[in-house]
């Protein structure tokens, strides 16, 4: 009769711990709510509408944050401040310090108080997913992995409509212009022939093509970021060939040189962590890779990369102009902020206050850093530093095994170096950032599915014998 009632108490204990507990449920719809919002901010955003300080598209992330704070069930730990919240946080504060200062110190230069609402609520808007991911992970059967997975989806739609757009299938430069700006161009329809400039670059659902070049490598290092602790999934090939072509289709030469840094910096962390079959094998095809696109670059002629790799011989070239504008709107805008270098000018977001000190126009000012300076001072620049300094800290040994460890230091290292090409601090690459600073910050998420999943419950459950229970 012992072993009968035993044997019960086993089949019960297993009963129980293979149904998920209705906190487990929550937890596992609120996976796919978040996840839901990252697929929004990059597959939806052809929604143009607007809210007061917010976009339409940042409804989804709202309404996890207000769920988040109205059921406060089924925690398994407290929301505290970590590392990123200071550098975010102080960030701002110290933006909002600078800005009273500019205006009671420099009558030329007056930042607005809206200038600042839209900046402090433009920054929330990606700051407000580090916020929900790192309260999500307190949750019961919050499943981080599910979220990625949206993400990556809403990524590979991205690449998907950058490569028909390069290839011209499906009338894509026509109907994709729903994700442009208005002012862009280069995705329009073909039959357009007045100019030949941008005709072909993949753009997919970014707001321009270089933007699109560094969501790809975002894309690449979510898709194998975990592949460091264990082998690639066949979905991740093949989503890894997709965002690679999508890549390419971008013909950004800012882009190469960040896929180049990031070669380089992977090789480097398999180095640091005496992998060194591993590392070598990465620097031979980083290598190869790179030597076959110049190769194609001068056999396809493709003039955008032969005028750069040539020294940019032809003068007069569209493209050559475009690179040494670059160079003076970068020392143009280190002037203006040698003018207030703690603070900066504040935030104009592309208006006429970049313009108080120097003639040139802001629309070549394709910079993180020389944009940082200007508008923010010091205070800017180090928080840039401060940033990508969290995220390539996740190198250290006793951080790298963490889950979506290398993806935050991978996309941390093409940060960096695209942003001398583009101005980042607003970008969906930042909203990434954000997300991966939760994920890979958390000491307590150590495997991709999430601190704690019924799933491996069941097995523990199963794998033990009458006597053990």
């Amino acid at each position: 009769m012992a072993a009968v009632a035993d044997a019960r108490d086993l089949a019960a204990e297993r009963l129980r711990t293979f149904l998920p507990s209705i906190e487990e449920r929550k937890g596992f719809w609120l996976s796919h709510l978040f996840g839901f919002a990252l697929f929004n901010e990059f597959a939806l955003n052809f929604i143009k509408l607007s809210l007061p300080y917010f976009p339409v598209t940042s409804i989804p992330i709202r309404a996890a944050a207000v769920w988040l704070m109205l059921d406060r069930t089924g925690r398994i730990g407290r929301l505290r401040m970590a590392m990123w919240d200071y550098i975010i946080l102080g960030f701002v504060v110290l933006t909002a310090i600078g800005c009273v200062y500019t205006s009671a110190t420099n009558a030329a230069v007056q930042p607005t108080s809206e200038d600042f609402k839209r900046f402090a609520s433009t920054f929330f808007n990606y700051y407000i997913y580090y916020v929900v991911a790192k309260e999500a992970l307190n949750r019961r059967g919050f499943r981080p992995d599910i979220a990625i997975k949206w993400l990556l989806a809403g990524l590979a739609w991205s690449a998907l409509v950058g490569v028909m757009q390069a290839l011209n299938l499906f009338g894509a430069r026509s109907w994709s212009l729903i994700y442009a700006n208005s002012n862009l161009t280069w995705i329009r329809d073909a039959s357009d022939t007045t100019s030949d400039v941008g005709v072909g670059y993949a753009s997919g659902t970014a707001p321009w093509w270089n933007s699109m070049a560094l969501e790809m490598l975002v894309a690449f290092a979510l898709a194998f970021g975990p592949t460091f602790i264990r082998k690639p999934k066949p979905y991740e090939w093949a989503l890894g060939a997709l965002f690679m072509g999508a890549f390419i289709a971008t013909q950004s030469r800012g882009g190469l040189i960040a896929f180049g840094a990031c070669g380089i910096a992977t090789f480097f962390w398999y180095v640091v962590h005496r992998k060194y079959g591993m590392a070598m094998t990465i620097g031979v095809v980083f290598t190869t890779g790179v030597a076959l696109w110049v190769f194609a670059v001068f056999a396809l002629k493709i003039e955008k990369f032969t005028s750069t790799l040539g020294g940019e011989k032809v003068r007069g070239s569209q493209y050559s102009d475009s690179i040494e504008g670059r160079f003076v709107a970068q020392k143009k805008l280190f002037e203006i902020g040698m003018r207030q270098p703690i603070f900066g000018v504040g935030p104009t977001f592309g208006r006429a206050t970049l313009s108080t000190w120097s003639p040139y126009t802001v629309r070549a000012a394709d910079t993180t850093y020389g944009i940082m300076f200007a508008e923010f001072g010091l205070v800017g620049l180090i928080f840039i530093a401060m940033i990508v300094g969290y995220g390539c800290g996740f190198i250290r040994r006793d951080l790298a095994y963490r889950p979506y460890a290398f993806a935050a230091f991978f996309i941390a290292v093409a940060f960096a170096v695209h942003g001398y090409v583009e101005f980042l601090l607003y970008s969906r690459t930042f909203l990434v950032m954000n997300v991966l600073a939760a994920f890979a910050g958390s000491p307590y998420l150590v495997t991709e599915e999430g601190r704690a999943g019924f799933k491996r419950v069941v097995k523990g459950v199963w794998d033990r014998t009458p006597a053990e229970v």
